[in-house]
């Protein structure tokens, strides 16, 4: 960036943006501080000095953090070069400059450019956090294209309790509303266990009834014998 203006030949392409920390931006300033004593007139030097005791003050009230200096960085550049052009353009005397600038509509906390950076920096943040919990949970698929949901897990006190067929434990779905396809049985690829789809010959336990009612959505009416509270 050029600080100079007209008042001095020699130019710097100093910018402050890429600075993504409190202290890397401060360090930036220093450096065109340091530059701007040796290159630049005086008024130019008065306003970099400003600048930084206006950095280091909002450090200092913790407004200049992590997550906030990216865009402070933008803030201080946009004035460097609002400030050089207006030396460039020679439209007003130094003290008339350095009086505009240091107004609180310019090179100030409270001025609105700052203010609209930080909004619309805050409603960015705010929409990458909403992104990020709004991301959808894909449900794994079995075999025969059924859902599997990892809360409906029987437990081992339960899977104790469901009945078998040729060693097979019965199909909790397949009784259950949430059903399950197959002819004869069905897969679980996740445990690698085959379950039998046929119909007990005798009323299934209370907690296997229970299990199926708060989980799998109650009996199909035509499994309904085999709670023998019904």
């Amino acid at each position: 960036m050029d600080l100079t203006g007209a008042k001095t030949s020699g130019t710097t392409a100093t910018t402050l943006a890429h600075a993504m920390s409190p202290e890397a931006l401060a360090g930036a300033l220093d450096m065109l501080s340091i530059y701007t004593e040796r290159y630049c007139a005086p008024v130019v030097q008065q306003f970099v000095a400003k600048a930084g005791r206006l950095l280091r003050h909002m450090m200092s009230e913790s407004q200049v953090t992590a997550h906030t200096a990216s865009y402070v960085a933008r803030w201080f550049d946009w004035a460097l070069e609002c400030f050089r052009l207006d030396m460039a353009n020679d439209v007003r005397g130094d003290a008339a400059v350095l009086t505009h600038w240091f107004s609180h509509e310019h090179l100030h906390t409270s001025s609105p450019m700052l203010v609209s950076m930080a909004r619309s920096a805050q409603d960015s943040r705010i929409l990458e956090l909403m992104a990020s919990q709004a991301k959808p949970q894909r449900s794994p698929k079995t075999k025969d294209g059924v859902a599997k949901d990892g809360t409906n897990r029987v437990s081992s006190s339960i899977k104790q309790l469901v009945p078998k067929l040729n060693k097979m434990e019965l199909c909790l779905r397949y009784v259950s509303n949430k059903r399950c396809e197959g002819k004869q049985a069905c897969k679980n690829p996740g445990q690698g266990q085959k379950r039998a789809h046929f119909t007990p010959s005798e009323p299934l336990d209370p907690s296997v009834i229970e299990y199926i009612n708060e989980s799998l959505g109650g009996l199909q009416k035509q499994f309904i014998q085999l709670d023998a509270s019904a």
